[in-house]
């Protein structure tokens, strides 16, 4: 089974956007790198922090 990651929000710092993971963890977006996100069975599409 895949994990599921819940993205709380999207910050925009000097060196460019990080993605904020619930729990903390973020992931910096890479100029020209492509992201994809799947919406799980049952879920909804939200935006928290755009």
């Amino acid at each position: 089974m895949a994990q599921v990651w819940k993205c709380s929000g999207l910050r925009w710092p000097a060196d460019g956007p990080v993605l904020v993971w619930d729990g903390g963890r973020s992931s910096v977006l890479h100029r020209g790198k492509r992201v994809a996100f799947e919406v799980a069975e049952g879920g909804v599409r939200t935006c928290g922090g755009a």
